[in-house]
């Protein structure tokens, strides 16, 4: 077993999670207005889907679909858009002054670790990400790696991802607990406001390639 390698694929998770993107920004906003299990569902989605793309990044799948015109669109159109109705869905529902009025249940948990992992898969730059990450802790001569591998890789980066982000979920749920509803509210529009600039940039840049096609 390669034990460098399987080291760096625990990295490339922490290295992925320790960005602060519309991902590590959805978890410390769940945690600070929910609490750490709200947060927690939001970072174990997230870890999920950093696992699948370093298992497709590893691979070699992200690469042959990178050189797809097609399916860049497809991605920036798709993870444009579901940014844009996150965003404008905590910008507009948002509830600080109740953060414990509605009780967790499974289902609530489910839905937050669900959304955490298609905001993840389907982010042009998370892609773009793991792509070259995938390529980089491929060990020396190899071109293809096994099965086991491929999956032990997979798990560490998912460990990785997953130890960070537990982290900022527990910070902002202690952060959370003392702060003032206006100041929790703050933090939502904060994170709302990324997730549409985010979101707007790639849905616009896909709009902009399919009118230059459409010249074409």
């Amino acid at each position: 077993m390669n034990y460098w390698f399987l080291t760096a694929c625990f990295f490339v998770g922490v290295s992925a999670s320790s960005t602060m993107g519309p991902i590590f920004i959805m978890t410390f906003n769940n945690s600070a207005v929910k609490g750490f299990l709200k947060g927690f569902f939001t970072a174990l989605g997230a870890a999920l889907g950093d696992g699948l793309l370093i298992f497709l990044g590893l691979a070699g799948t992200l690469a042959m679909l990178q050189k797809s015109a097609t399916y860049q669109v497809i991605i920036d159109l798709v993870g444009g858009s579901l940014l844009l109705l996150y965003g404008l869905k905590l910008l507009f529902h948002q509830k600080p002054g109740q953060p414990n009025a509605m009780p967790l249940t499974a289902n609530s948990l489910l839905l937050s670790a669900s959304k955490s992992f298609m905001a993840t898969v389907i982010n042009p730059l998370t892609i773009l990400f793991f792509m070259f990450a995938g390529a980089q802790v491929l060990p020396a001569g190899k071109q293809a790696l096994a099965t086991s591998d491929l999956i032990f890789g997979s798990l560490l980066t998912i460990l990785g991802s997953l130890v960070i982000l537990t982290v900022v979920a527990y910070i902002a749920s202690s952060i959370g607990k003392v702060m003032k509803p206006d100041k929790l509210k703050l933090v939502g529009t904060i994170t709302a406001c990324i997730m549409l600039t985010v979101g707007s940039f790639f849905f616009f840049d896909a709009l902009k390639v399919i009118v230059q096609v459409i010249r074409e």
